[in-house]
């Protein structure tokens, strides 16, 4: 083979890589998006408030996607790398192994033979390829709905995952390691709790003194919020 025809099919082989990598990276962008949405209205919705009342830009919804895909992705390492999984793959090895050794295969029965050189055997061929054909298809149809399910699926559980986990959060109170923001209004504290959701317009707050939520306007008060114990810092040494 010539050099240059080498290069050319080198060429047309990256071109063919990088074509599949743009689909996926394409079709990995709208499930991304497809999560975070479902995320975002599922978690929303689990605190009694309107989705629509906290608009997102594609690149939050996206986050909220990544987010979502990694908890899942958490969760199938945990349950692979498990002892019930673990049992379960020496078993398998186990039969595997069994099968593998078992003697070789005897001749097949005349019956097979005589139905092999019959003059029914062309239309049995066809109508199993046919039939193969129609499973085929039906397959590749569950697959694609199976895989449109997905995105909406994770995220949704993601949402109802993390709103579960800030509702008992809201509900335990101000506590040391949770403490609680402060809204004001004219240097005059109107609330304190856990701020739910925001935006550039609204503000999502749960009240710890009436234990509901609470939506306002962000231009009409000022939010104020200590520092999480998580991210103090130490003084420098002297």
């Amino acid at each position: 083979m010539k050099p240059s025809a080498r290069f050319a099919e080198l060429l047309s082989f990256f071109a063919k890589i990088a074509t599949a990598g743009a689909v996926l990276a394409s079709v990995g962008a709208v499930c991304l998006h497809v999560s975070g949405y479902a995320a975002e209205r599922t978690y929303l919705r689990g605190f009694g408030i309107d989705p629509d009342s906290f608009p997102r830009g594609v690149e939050g919804m996206m986050l909220k996607g990544y987010y979502s895909v990694i908890d899942l992705g958490v969760l199938i390492v945990s349950s692979v790398f498990s002892w019930m999984s673990l049992l379960m793959i020496v078993y398998l090895a186990i039969v595997i192994a069994f099968v593998r050794w078992e003697p070789g295969t005897r001749e097949p029965p005349r019956r097979v033979l005589a139905l092999r050189g019959s003059r029914f055997a062309p239309y049995l061929a066809n109508l199993s390829l046919s039939a193969l054909i129609v499973w085929a298809v039906f397959l590749a149809l569950f697959v694609g709905m199976f895989l449109l399910v997905i995105p909406g699926y994770v995220g949704e559980s993601f949402g109802e995952k993390r709103a579960r986990q800030e509702i008992q959060r809201c509900r335990q109170g101000c506590t040391a390691r949770s403490p609680c923001a402060q809204i004001w209004k004219d240097e005059k504290p109107m609330g304190e709790g856990f701020v739910v959701a925001t935006s550039a317009e609204r503000l999502a707050f749960y009240d710890t003194k009436v234990r509901m939520v609470r939506l306002l306007q962000s231009s009409d008060y000022e939010l104020r919020t200590p520092i999480q114990p998580m991210f103090d810092v130490k003084k420098p040494a002297e």
